[in-house]
């Protein structure tokens, strides 16, 4: 069977698509995005407190309050900053990088596929990326096809009461909040 698919993938001019998702940044230290048994075990990164807010509807409404519920709710901020890739995101960005027939789907959002070396144009990110933005103005280029780093230290870090947060990332090109 092993040999089988190794020929189908490294020995043939057939298209390859790999679909990744959450267990393949388990080894990273990112855990499952769902528990397995559907509940709230907090081993998880959803639940449903999470989802209740995390809607761009809430995000238009008040976008530093927002910002604040994830930060204070989302407890795997350090597992996203400090992740590496491991040997699953390595071998697939081997394979990319030797074979540009070879594309990866993924919907996480480490960014743990571009930070093995895998080309930009190999990976496909259904989700976005934590460490990217996209404007909240959908008229604006930068809510479709551009993107913008954010420094989540910025947020983290400190203790920020709601009144004194200053929403930092604002779009390059409307400055709508980002």
């Amino acid at each position: 069977m092993l040999d089988h698919l190794r020929k189908e993938i490294l020995e043939t001019s057939k298209r390859v698509l790999f679909i990744t998702g959450a267990g393949l940044s388990l080894d990273s230290g990112i855990p499952l995005f769902r528990s397995e048994n559907g509940t709230n075990d907090g081993s998880v990164i959803w639940n449903a407190e999470l989802e209740s807010w995390a809607t761009v509807q809430s995000f238009r409404a008040d976008p530093k309050k927002w910002y604040l519920t994830l930060k204070s709710q989302f407890k795997y901020w350090n597992a996203f900053l400090t992740a590496k890739p491991n040997q699953g995101h390595i071998v697939l960005s081997r394979l990319c990088q030797k074979f540009d027939r070879i594309k990866v789907i993924t919907q996480n959002i480490d960014g743990l596929m571009q930070a093995s070396g895998c080309p930009d144009e190999s990976v496909i990110e259904v989700h976005g990326r934590i460490h990217y933005l996209r404007c909240s103005n959908t008229s604006c280029q930068y809510s479709h096809s551009k993107y913008s780093n954010i420094d989540w230290n910025y947020m983290i870090n400190q203790e920020i009461a709601p009144r004194d947060l200053q929403l930092k990332w604002k779009c390059p090109s409307c400055h709508s909040p980002s």
